[in-house]
């Protein structure tokens, strides 16, 4: 990986954050969600295979993964280390 694979990482990090930031259906926010979970991880092996990462850019990215993965599963009482694991039934529904 390049710093150009970095660069188109962090932008589909950015593009997800700031779709988070709208006032989106449930479903539709779910699915943003996961998508910003899935360029977080990405993120962070990009710049793993750079050699661009620390370990604290790692505990950065996993703090985010996690906040919004709670973020997204506090809104029903569930506590959830992935958006993944955030039940089916719990899925649809408002917010």
């Amino acid at each position: 990986m390049t710093a150009v694979d970095v660069a188109a990482a962090e932008a589909a990090v950015a593009e997800t954050a700031g779709r988070l930031a709208d006032d989106l259906p449930f479903e539709e926010r779910y699915q943003v969600a996961r998508q910003h979970e899935a360029n977080l991880m990405a993120l962070a092996n990009a710049r793993q295979a750079a050699g661009a990462a620390t370990y604290a850019d790692r505990r950065r990215i996993e703090t985010d993964r996690l906040r919004f993965a709670a973020e997204v599963c506090g809104d029903f009482g569930i506590e959830a280390y992935s958006l993944a694991s955030l039940p089916q039934q719990h899925r649809g529904g408002a917010r």
